[in-house]
């Protein structure tokens, strides 16, 4: 049976409440910021008394702000729809900085630099752009839980990767593309799979979407292909959506930053292998040393604590090692905190002849509700704190604070070519597949994911693992 989207019925976006509760949430995150700059001053100068409400100082916070929050507009980021959490944490920061130093050539032009203290400038720099991409964070997932959240969008293109597309932009919402009706031109029939309804593709049919507010097409079918096989639907969408967001084809290599070019007249795609460029490399080692530094004490307070509490716990040794495969396939002892039993392998042979289990362990490579798991293992586990002891492997060079997981001797084969591409670079302590999945993914996810990394690696990308590890480990 045909259908023409007639009577669908969409909830409409709310744009204007995203934006205020965005700004809202960024006023806040100015606000703590400037608390942590206030309190971390008085605890570096105790004799300084009042200078933070010193009228200058506090003309130049306004200033901050105002300046700030332009700049995040400027890039588009009320309400930000259609960036990933990486490029919206790269513009954050960009636009933040860039009105930073606006700011500074402000003050030293009004000559009047010695009135403002140089360490609330520095300070609530570093406190903006830690704490505001955090609250953004939390604020879009609160919005994702509404079912209004984002701009609702159609999808057109093919029926089974308009499916596709629904799927991953509805396990996404902090993109804010809400996928509300599919228009299938391979179809003549309406389906409905999972409440998401793909409707054949007609001119009634998308004028009928397009009266309900949709101003975003998504186009699930290359521009080719559409041009080749059905050239009246792509008459009719070269000028009737405001935007469109084209799915482009799986053989990109690095898709995350790449940049559109124009080559006289012809549609491009720049994409960089950023860790084949030595520099990139030498930042990547910087950046984790400060990171590192930042981190290490704590570590060692908590690596101190479980240590002892495993030794409490059960016999055996308190770390565990395994030979794992690294940089150019060189093989290197991983450290982690013990949290099976001594004899884990002995009963890992008696658990695999159970045929479920078996096949369990071939799609996970670990087995949930592992009765090898020590009771203080099974709390060391639930926050992957038995990965702290990784951290002698960094010290030793044979691992990195973020990367793609060390690969044990076994799973080199079962990956096939993708361990050339993996292994060019050191495993990571955590990195984009522990964020994006945890323990819920699959052995081919994971490796999907470790080899997105290492094609899609910026400073920003690592970056946003480094923060979301903390989330991660905490709530998930």
């Amino acid at each position: 049976m045909k259908s023409n989207a007639k009577n669908l019925q969409i909830i409409p976006g709310k744009p204007q409440v995203e934006i205020l509760l965005l700004i809202a949430s960024d006023l806040v995150s100015f606000g703590i910021a400037f608390g942590f700059v206030t309190f971390f001053r008085y605890l570096l100068f105790p004799d300084l008394k009042g200078a933070i409400f010193d009228p200058q100082v506090i003309r130049t916070i306004e200033y901050m702000i105002i300046f700030s929050f332009a700049m995040l507009a400027s890039r588009g980021l009320y309400p930000g729809w259609g960036r990933s959490s990486v490029v919206e944490l790269k513009q954050i920061v960009e636009a933040i900085t860039l009105a930073y130093v606006l700011i500074s050539v402000i003050i030293f032009v009004q000559g009047t630099l010695i009135d403002f203290s140089r360490s609330v400038f520095i300070l609530s720099w570093f406190f903006i752009v830690l704490i505001l991409p955090i609250s953004r964070f939390l604020i879009r997932k609160l919005i994702a839980l509404s079912p209004w959240w984002g701009e609702p969008v159609v999808i057109i293109g093919l029926e089974n990767e308009i499916l596709e597309v629904a799927s991953r932009l509805t396990g996404c919402p902090r993109l804010g593309l809400r996928p509300v009706a599919g228009l299938a031109v391979n179809s003549i029939i309406q389906s409905v799979i999972n409440r998401f309804s793909i409707f054949p593709w007609s001119l009634e049919a998308q004028k009928n979407i397009q009266n309900t507010g949709i101003q975003t097409n998504i186009l699930a079918i290359s521009t080719n292909e559409l041009q080749r096989d059905y050239p009246l639907v792509f008459r009719h969408l070269e000028l009737s959506f405001r935007k469109t967001v084209f799915i482009l084809d799986k053989d990109i290599y690095s898709i995350m930053m790449a940049q559109p070019v124009d080559i006289a007249g012809q549609p491009a795609i720049i994409s960089r292998q950023s860790l084949l460029d030595p520099t990139n490399r030498l930042v990547k080692q910087i950046t984790e040393l400060l990171l590192s530094i930042v981190i290490f004490i704590p570590i060692l307070i908590i690596g101190g604590f479980i240590a002892l509490l495993i030794k409490i716990d059960s016999p055996g040794p308190i770390f565990y090692t395994q030979e794992r495969i690294g940089l150019n396939r060189k093989s290197f002892k991983l450290f982690k905190f013990r949290t099976m039993m001594v004899d884990a392998d002995e009963k890992l042979i008696q658990l695999l002849n159970d045929p479920d289990t078996r096949q369990k362990w071939e799609t996970h490579h670990k087995l949930s509700d592992d009765p090898r798991i020590t009771r203080v293992g099974k709390w060391v586990r639930q926050f992957s704190l038995d990965e702290l002891p990784q951290f002698i492997n960094i010290l030793h060079g044979e691992m990195s604070l973020i990367g793609p997981r060390p690969l044990v001797t076994a799973e080199i084969d079962d990956i096939g070519e993708a361990a050339t591409t993996i292994l060019q670079i050191h495993p990571g302590l955590t990195g984009w597949w522990q964020v994006m999945g945890r323990n819920n993914l699959s052995f081919e996810e994971r490796t999907r994911l470790d080899l997105y990394y290492v094609l899609n690696w910026s400073l920003w990308l690592d970056l946003f693992i480094f923060i979301k590890t903390f989330w991660v480990v905490l709530f998930q």
